[in-house]
């Protein structure tokens, strides 16, 4: 089950480096792509069954795409869902950040 978890995390933060937002969410490119983050995030959990195993920070989730520079998440809107925008550097550490943003309960996973 941990792999699962670990799995489905690091699928969705790839998105970041590799999908668009989808203008859902606030005023800025950073809170676009923070929500679809988040949005990401909580689906392949709920597709994976991790809903009870894993918890997502969002606040964690808004800090490491608000590090984002305006260029950086503008192209990931852009982009949109199938998109490869071209990406700094820096974006590559942002995405990698959000690892940080996944509490796993591991008294929930069995064997």
């Amino acid at each position: 089950m941990t792999k699962r978890i670990l799995t489905a995390t690091a699928a969705a933060t790839l998105l970041l480096a590799a999908c668009g937002g989808d203008d859902s969410g606030g005023d800025s490119p950073q809170d676009q792509v923070a929500d679809m983050m988040i949005d990401a995030l909580n689906e392949e959990f709920e597709s994976e069954d991790l809903e009870d195993v894993a918890t997502l920070d969002e606040d964690c989730v808004r800090d490491a795409t608000g590090e984002l520079s305006d260029e950086d998440a503008q192209k990931i809107v852009d982009a949109g869902p199938d998109g490869d925008p071209d990406l700094s550097t820096s974006a590559e550490e942002a995405a990698a950040s959000l690892l940080e943003c996944v509490e796993i309960d591991f008294s929930a996973i069995d064997g």
